[in-house]
């Protein structure tokens, strides 16, 4: 239970920003696959580092589920209320934590967007490049024309100057040698996401943040 740090560390990457204009949102459910470059994954990293990640997109809340070979891990955020809710299901725990939302909404001005030409076709939607650069970092995203959430969702980490849903890009990891691509597979739209998808499961014990670090082995500091 103490080693679950590169699981924590993947959510906190696909943490984010807000991502829109006054487009009609999209509602349902986006899976991405997370594949790894640049160098093997060790055996300890394969049972840690995150396989999936899901996405559902209710009235002003989003799910996102980040699969592991452990066990998945789930934020909700409520948009409206303004708070977080994160569900762990991880070796036989299942806990839930709730907090507000507090995210630094601020935009950073030294970063840069760039769009650029060069268009494809992901998971039945066409999809526009952007490159996002910041001092010697620069990323590559594939972006959706046609597809919205509301602004201050949960999605990555870009913040509202791509207003787009970000299909596919690389991204690094603390380890400069290895990296994260995050791709579209699967795109279903939906008339209507049920209310119970986003509330805490009633298996589901909840504890505040300090005692979810010493559950697993963080001695509540």
């Amino acid at each position: 239970m103490k080693k679950l740090s590169l699981i924590l560390v993947g959510v906190l990457l696909l943490l984010s920003g807000g991502m829109v204009k006054a487009q009609k949102p999209f509602k349902g459910k986006i899976v991405y696959s997370i594949n790894y470059d640049g160098r093997e994954l060790t055996p300890n990293e394969k049972m840690q580092m995150p396989t999936e990640v899901e996405f559902l997109f209710g009235d002003s809340k989003v799910k996102q589920t980040t699969k592991t070979p452990m066990g998945n891990v789930v934020l909700i955020q409520d948009i409206t209320d303004k708070k977080i809710v994160m569900l762990l299901d991880l070796m036989g725990n299942k806990v839930a934590v709730v907090e507000p939302d507090t995210a630094k909404k601020e935009l950073d001005k030294d970063i840069k967007f760039e769009k650029l030409d060069e268009s494809k076709t992901i998971a039945g939607h066409k999809c526009k490049k952007m490159k996002i650069s910041k001092g010697d970092t620069t990323i590559e995203v594939f972006y959706a024309e046609d597809l919205y959430v509301p602004k201050g969702t949960m999605l990555f980490g870009f913040d509202e100057r791509l207003e787009n849903v970000p299909m596919e890009y690389t991204m690094p990891t603390r380890d400069e040698d290895l990296t994260m691509t995050y791709k579209a597979k699967e795109v279903d739209p939906m008339k209507k996401v049920k209310k119970k998808e986003f509330r805490i499961p009633t298996d589901y014990q909840q504890v505040t943040k300090e005692e979810l670090k010493k559950m697993f082995g963080g001695g509540g500091q």
